[in-house]
């Protein structure tokens, strides 16, 4: 049997439709084993639909581990590099990035999303990390209705999503010294990209203090990123 390709992940040409949230950012350059005419389809496809793709000359190796060409939340992960892992939650979890990252990073995870079909893609996409399992769950629930029932937790982590409510539900399910990492769109990034739609769920300049109180604030920034979006990124720790 060959040995797998380094630094790799198998994504078959056949699947690219439906697992692109695993890809890199979309400027980012994406090297295709070169295997023949599937290598060439995928290489195809990636460029038709906005991506850089060109064949490579694949080099083997004997680690089999699964790879991910994709990244999580930078800020989300600058802030738990450093941290114990535990008990997380991660609350509007989308495709389950950030969920995935955080478990292989040793968190036991709790992903929670309103959308059943989002759910559904990040558990098949957890799937390709066979290594994970039983780390994370996947739960669909209206925060607005009801919050996890979870006590004692590490890390609450709520990205590109805001509820207000939530987080400071969330405040008082930490233990002490657990983390609340927050990256949330502004006013601004609104008012340029007439996104969220919802000012509810937009961040008001400024807010960011008033929704840490109570808290130790470790970092408090409202900036252009380097992703073209305009966020307000908050982690602080429940008092000690």
């Amino acid at each position: 049997m060959r040995d797998p390709v380094l630094d790799s992940v198998n994504i078959p040409a056949w699947e690219l439709p439906d697992r692109t949230y695993e890809l890199p950012g979309k400027t980012e350059l994406i090297e295709v084993a070169d295997f023949g005419p599937a290598s060439t389809v995928a290489v195809e496809w990636l460029n038709a639909h906005g991506r850089s793709a060109r064949l490579a000359v694949a080099e083997f190796g004997t680690d089999r581990g699964s790879g991910r060409l994709w990244s999580p939340n930078p800020f989300l992960e600058e802030c738990v590099v450093d941290l114990t892992p535990n008990t997380a939650l991660d609350l509007g979890c989308g495709a389950g990035r950030e969920a995935v990252f955080l478990a292989s990073m040793g968190w036991t995870v709790s992903a929670v999303d309103l959308l059943p079909d989002a759910l559904e893609r990040a558990s098949r996409f957890a799937a390709h990390y066979p290594e994970l399992q039983g780390r994370i769950s996947w739960e669909t629930r209206d925060l607005e209705l009801e919050f996890p029932d979870l006590q004692n937790l590490g890390l609450v982590s709520m990205l590109y999503f805001l509820d207000r409510s939530a987080v400071q539900k969330a405040k008082s399910h930490l233990r002490p010294g657990g983390s609340l990492v927050l990256e949330t769109f502004t006013e601004r990034h609104r008012e340029r990209f007439g996104k969220p739609q919802s000012l509810d769920r937009t961040l008001r300049t400024g807010e960011l203090t008033d929704l840490a109180a109570g808290m130790e604030i470790h970092h408090l920034s409202e900036d252009w990123r380097a992703n073209g979006r305009h966020t307000g990124r908050l982690w602080a720790t429940s008092p000690v």
